[in-house]
């Protein structure tokens, strides 16, 4: 009797397919005259009677929620890090690249168009030579700026304000040259004091970006919590000797500037090459 009542109480978790089994079990209660077939119905359906009354319904998905992996040592010193590293290193990058790369570009507005009259282009075009000396000593005193800020920035792990302040210097300092160019452009075919006076300015800008990449290379020395590699200190402290070098020599060339500005221009290019191969970090 026990049995049969927990099976009928088992019928609501039935499919209705299983209600021919559960009158079954009715009739063999009562004591009718089941058939044979019905009784077998009844003996499969028990199984599945049994099942559903055991076993508990199974939540649907959405009510689960996945269990988050608990933080290790690991992942908790790399966020510790990343909070204490301060502004982001690329973030600068970009921002110097934008600034340097507008400079460079501005020296060839200062390249002007003559004009000319029938057959006379050539004449023209060879009376600019001014301008094409100043753009190129230019340009590549700036290209070899760019590849020396990359320098400074690949062994940069993280900065700070006085690192931000410096490098705005630098950048000041590398964009105020499309000015004495232009100057020194113009008035370098006149001679005489005119172009003593734009070579001696041409000279003043080469000090500024010297000066201020000595004091950037000079915060990086003093800082090494700043660095990406303990081991790059030497690489630094040896940039700090060598800004301070050309510093000197661009100091002394704005005097040379006034005896001669084709001699001040010669040796401008020079150590903008001789900057250029003086970047090894071995």
């Amino acid at each position: 009797m026990l049995w049969t009542r927990s099976a009928l109480d088992a019928s609501s978790y039935l499919e209705p397919g299983h209600f021919a089994s559960v009158q079954a079990v009715q009739s063999w209660r009562f004591g009718s005259s089941a058939s044979r077939t019905a009784r077998l119905l009844f003996a499969t359906d028990a199984i599945t009677i049994v099942a559903a009354v055991t076993t508990r319904p199974t939540p649907p998905a959405w009510t689960l929620k996945e269990k988050q992996p608990l933080p290790t040592t690991e992942t908790t010193t790399e966020a510790t890090e990343a909070a204490h590293r301060g502004p982001s290193t690329e973030r600068l990058s970009a921002f110097s690249d934008g600034v340097l790369a507008i400079a460079i570009t501005l020296l060839i507005l200062e390249v002007k168009v003559p004009e000319s009259a029938h057959g006379q282009l050539w004449q023209d075009l060879g009376r600019l030579w001014p301008s094409y000396a100043a753009y190129a000593v230019s340009f590549l005193t700036i290209g070899v700026m760019w590849v020396q800020h990359h320098h400074v920035t690949h062994v940069v792990r993280r900065i700070d304000h006085g690192f931000t302040y410096r490098n705005l210097a630098v950048l000041g300092a590398i964009s105020f040259v499309p000015f004495p160019t232009a100057v020194l452009a113009a008035h370098l075919r006149d001679g005489g004091e005119n172009a003593a006076a734009a070579a001696s300015l041409y000279g003043v800008s080469m000090v500024l970006i010297s000066f201020t990449f000595t004091a950037l290379w000079h915060h990086l020395y003093k800082h090494p919590e700043l660095l990406e590699d303990a081991r790059s200190r030497p690489y630094v402290k040896r940039q700090v000797r060598n800004s301070l070098i050309a510093s000197v020599v661009y100091v002394v060339m704005v005097g040379v500037a006034f005896i001669s500005s084709w001699v001040a221009l010669a040796v401008f290019a020079v150590l903008a090459i001789g900057y250029a191969f003086n970047n090894d970090r071995s």
